[in-house]
Order: C-alpha cells, then sequence, then structure tokens
C-alpha cells in the first residue's frame, strides 16, 4: 500500500516574515490572546488521502477535548500567541489534540505549538510525554484575511515530520508513514 505524498515547496524568507509579521502585529494591537478575550482557533481539514490511507490501515482520528470535530475539520482553540522580533518568530498555542487509534494501540498528540520563523512546523506532546516537532508547516499558498471577525490565515498545507512518521510507523508496526504526508491544510482563525 501506498500514501501519496508531495514534496515540499520552497517559499521566500520574506513571505515567512511577511506572514509572521502580519500575525504579531495583529495580536500586538489587539492585545493577547488570553489577556484581552481574544478567540481563535486553528482548523485542519484533513486530506481525503491520507483520511482514505488512516482509514485501509485501520487507523481511526479523533478529537482530544477541548479540540471538536465539525463540517470544516478538527477545530483546536488557542490558548495563547507570543513571539519575539529577534529572530521573527510567532508561537501560537493550543489546547486539545489528536488521538490515532488501532486495535489497542493509541498515540495522543496533544497541546499544540505552531511555530512560525525561519522552519514553520507544528510542534506536539506525544502521549503525555516529550515535545515533538510533529509536522512541517507550508506557507507558499497562504491567503491573509482581515475582516470583522478577525484575521484568518490559510490555507497552510501540513506534512509530516521524518520523526512524526517515525513514531507512528513504530507504534502501529506499519510501514507506510512517510515524511512528507500530506495530513491537511490548516486555517488560522484569531479574532474577539
Amino acid at each position: 500500500m501506498s500514501i501519496r505524498t508531495e514534496s515540499r515547496a520552497r517559499i521566500s524568507r520574506g513571505s515567512i516574515a511577511f506572514i509572521t509579521a502580519a500575525l504579531l502585529a495583529f495580536v500586538v494591537l489587539t492585545g493577547s490572546a488570553s489577556a484581552y478575550g481574544l478567540k481563535g482557533k486553528t482548523t485542519l481539514a484533513l486530506d481525503p488521502g491520507a483520511g482514505a490511507a488512516l482509514q485501509s490501515l485501520g487507523v481511526s482520528v479523533a478529537p482530544v477535548a477541548p479540540a471538536t470535530a465539525g463540517p470544516n475539520g478538527i477545530a483546536f482553540p488557542i490558548t495563547g500567541v507570543g513571539g519575539s522580533l529577534f529572530p521573527l518568530t510567532l508561537k501560537i498555542n493550543h489546547s486539545g489534540g489528536l488521538a490515532l487509534s488501532a486495535g489497542s494501540t493509541t498515540v495522543s498528540l496533544t497541546d499544540y505549538t505552531i511555530v512560525l520563523g525561519r522552519s514553520p512546523n507544528l510542534v506536539a506532546t506525544v502521549n503525555g510525554g516529550p515535545r515533538v516537532s510533529i509536522l512541517s508547516l507550508d506557507l507558499s499558498r497562504v491567503r491573509i484575511g482581515l475582516g470583522r471577525s478577525g484575521l484568518t490565515v490559510g490555507p497552510v498545507k501540513a506534512s509530516l515530520t521524518e520523526a512524526a512518521a517515525g513514531a507512528l510507523n513504530g507504534a502501529f508496526g506499519v510501514t507506510a508513514f512517510t515524511k512528507g504526508l500530506v495530513l491537511g491544510n490548516a486555517t488560522i482563525t484569531v479574532g474577539r
């Protein structure tokens, strides 16, 4: 069985800097997510190919509360936003997560942090233990929208890192997970 992968597109540092600066400016101008009542979420729409491949492996995906599943994907509440100017980095913290299960084996990926900087990625707590970079984030097709409801950034293509692929293969006793496997597209929404 083969799972479809896509190579990660190269984007300029200027593009990453612009997106990071736009999000950081929005947060600075409106206040911190937790202190000023900003609401936000990141929604992951599972790639149909990845969903079919997971199903064929007998792996089910379920949200870990307070994350919720809906018609647009799985939404993870934003709990805080921070960053630095030198180097230009933005960190978006979330609660909840995903549980991947097959038979008696469950891999729990929780408390996500999206790190936008030189190498955009998503870091998660794995089974309540170590923090691991599990997804590479491709910002090459991102659009930024600013409206009455707040700031929207997406789609952000999310692909498995080598460490995540190896951990999932080990946990489920398969070889189907590979670095670069597109898990889906994420959309970040921050507003009041």
